[in-house]
Formats: structure tokens, sequence, C-alpha cells
């Protein structure tokens, strides 16, 4: 008699995160959840160490980690709960990091230069995350600028509140010439509730 014999694979938790299995400490990190096969309801899913980071079910497979850490590996760990049964289904470790400074923009520009004629029809300027940062969150919050411009008399250490440019700011900012260079040291409103300073220079051209 020909007998042939095989093994079927019991199926195993399946995470997904939207940034290279990176969490940002400090914010909601969404991440989905989930077993072939399994029901959502049926998932359990628990951290290895709980004081490194929450999570939360959203509902239909979503979960958002919060980590309370900026460095390390979190753990976490999903189960698939039948009756009175619990089984083990597999575990993912993310790594935990602090978010990463957003960048100043002066319209378009991101440090390098800016042409002489775009400058003076500015009122603010942005700070933000880049193309090149794929997690999606608030826009951090300008707080206060210190602005300086090279070969533009009295133009150091000129301080502004808010985003917007005062009227000293901007009468200084027409009195800059191209080859002058134009430095902002920002202080924002992180989405992680912290306040950080960034700074970037800008090279006025024609």
């Amino acid at each position: 008699d020909f007998k042939q014999s095989y093994y079927v694979a019991e199926p195993m938790a399946v995470f997904e995160l939207t940034e290279m299995n990176v969490v940002y400490a400090g914010i909601d990190n969404p991440v989905r959840i989930s077993v072939p096969g399994a029901s959502a309801q049926s998932l359990v899913v628990t951290l290895a160490d709980p004081s490194q980071a929450t999570i939360t079910s959203q509902g239909a497979g979503q979960y958002i980690i919060k980590p309370k850490v900026k460095t390390g590996k979190i753990k976490v760990n999903a189960s698939i709960k039948d009756g009175n049964t619990t089984r083990f289904m597999g575990s993912t470790e993310f790594r935990a990091r602090p978010l990463p400074d957003p960048k100043i923009y002066l319209g378009r520009a991101q440090g390098g230069s800016i042409s002489i004629g775009d400058l003076k029809t500015m009122k603010a300027p942005q700070v933000r995350y880049g193309d090149d940062f794929a997690f999606k969150m608030k826009v951090p919050q300008i707080l206060k600028q210190t602005i300086d411009i090279t070969r533009v008399n009295g133009a150091t250490d000129l301080e502004n509140r808010g985003a917007q440019w005062s009227a000293e700011i901007q009468s200084y900012i027409q009195k800059a010439k191209p080859g002058c260079k134009i430095t902002l040291t920002i202080e924002v409103a992180m989405p992680d509730g912290s306040k950080r300073p960034v700074s970037s220079t800008f090279r006025i051209t024609k």
C-alpha cells in the first residue's frame, strides 16, 4: 500500500506595522495583529513587559502601541482563546525610538538656499516632517523663534513668539540681500507633548 505523510503547519500570528517595526515614543502607533483562520474577538494580545508600553485594542484586529521608553525592544505576544484554552500563536519585537526632529521650511525650501524674492514675501516659517518620514501625525506647533540674519545691522538674536513673524522681524528681512544667511532656531511643541529646539540655516540667493 502507498502511504504519504504530510505536515500542516499551525497558523501563526501576523503583525503589521507601517514603519518597519519601529514604534515612536510618546505617541499612538497603529498596528494590525491577526491570526489566519481565527476571529479578532478570540485574539489575546499582551506585552512581555508592560512597563515599556501600553497596547490598546481598537477592534477588528487594530491596536495602538504607545511606548513609555524611548529606546529598546518591545515584545508583543499574541494568543488565541478558545473556551478555557489559550494557545500561544507567536510574538514580535518592535523597536522603540524617540521622534526624529521635524524640519524647518521656508516655502518649499528646507535648508540650503532661498531666493530673496521668495523670502521677502513670507510671513512665517513652517515646521513639519518631510516626505521621507512615512508616519502620519500632528504637525509640531511653533512656540517661539530666534532669528539671525548675517550682514544686516542689528539682526542678531531677534526673538519672535509664535509662528507669524512680527513687523520688526519682517522689517529686518526686507533689508536682507543675496549673499546673506538667515538662521532660524525654533522651539516646537512635539506630538509626544515635549518641547524641542530645531535649527536651520538658509543661504539667500538672487
